[in-house]
């Protein structure tokens, strides 16, 4: 790069795209050949992050096109504080640089590969546990939601939510006034000493508060929110308050009060601080907030009970050394 003048820019990314993988690698190569010219920093982002970031540069106007407003990749100009797509900044890098990229299929292949990695790399360095949910309204998919746990903070409320989704086979004590009809439910509605799965596949959302909350996760007979059944026993105790009900996407037990946390789960629409302390928040989404959006859209009835079927028709867990 002719010129002494040094150009600063920052790639804001998701870690898992293609085009963050070759945005990093041509950083790297700039800062290493032309220091004097070039200085790029990284800012590495779960989608949800990198989603709140593109919204709030959309908001302020910010981001010229629509692809701008499309990418996953955003190279921010520190001197004229405009964006660029990864294609915009690689072929800058190009132009006034030896950097060359390498547009082959197997090199394409080999840039999804690191990404996939790198992806899996950087869930593995952090404390924390991943749990994803398959959703469908009246039978249509709308995709996944991925949370990430903050085991850390609570690890016995992170284990029940990750037994459930995973499913997990325990000695249920509630009584049944008809087990054969329960166990044909595939719910944890039996007789006492009657082990089984509990599982949240295949349980639905049972209720939508506006601008509040979605909530999910009864796994007992009916799923409608007045059962539910934790991988301890018929409930277990709060755990820790540590984490504030400050943002939409927030990850909590619901419960009857003090120390009655079982399977029911709700993800807030908006920061509800009058939550903190009475509810145990355990995690957030990482991914997927555009489908709680449409959980969140379903029309109700009188009684917050949504009009349409919403199943979580798959989920598991991640294991990221895996």
């Amino acid at each position: 790069m002719s010129g002494d003048v040094l150009t600063s820019f920052t790639v804001y990314g998701v870690i898992a795209a293609p085009a963050f993988q070759q945005c990093t690698d041509a950083a790297a190569y700039v800062n290493r050949t032309y220091p004097e010219s070039y200085a790029v920093s990284i800012q590495r982002d779960v989608p949800r992050d990198f989603d709140e970031r593109r919204a709030q540069w959309i908001a302020a106007g910010q981001l010229a096109t629509d692809e701008h407003a499309r990418s996953d990749v955003l190279v921010h100009n520190v001197a004229t504080n405009a964006f660029m797509t990864a294609a915009e900044f690689l072929a800058l890098v190009m132009l006034t640089t030896h950097y060359r990229a390498d547009p082959s299929t197997d090199n394409a292949e080999s840039y999804r590969a690191r990404a996939q990695q790198s992806w899996l790399d950087f869930l593995a360095a952090r404390d924390r546990q991943y749990c994803w949910m398959d959703v469908t309204v009246d039978d249509v998919a709308v995709g996944r939601v991925w949370f990430e746990l903050f085991s850390a903070v609570a690890p016995l409320t992170c284990k029940n939510f990750c037994e459930l989704c995973r499913g997990t086979s325990v000695e249920v004590t509630l009584p049944s006034a008809s087990t054969s009809a329960a166990a044909e439910a595939g719910s944890a509605d039996q007789a006492a000493g009657t082990r089984t799965l509990l599982t949240y596949k295949g349980t639905t959302f049972f209720r939508i508060l506006k601008d509040a909350w979605v909530m999910a996760g009864d796994v007992t007979a009916g799923h409608s929110g007045n059962g539910g059944y934790s991988c301890y026993g018929r409930t277990f105790p709060d755990e820790s308050f540590a984490v504030a009900h400050d943002a939409a996407g927030v990850l909590g037990m619901c419960n009857d009060g003090p120390h009655t946390n079982s399977s029911s789960f709700y993800i807030t629409r908006r920061p509800l601080s009058w939550m903190d302390r009475k509810y145990v928040a355990f995690g957030r989404v990482m991914d997927g907030m555009s489908v709680v959006d449409a959980i969140h859209a379903v029309g109700v009835k009188h009684n917050q009970s949504p009009l349409a079927t919403i199943v979580i028709a798959d989920c598991g867990v991640l294991d990221p050394s895996e």
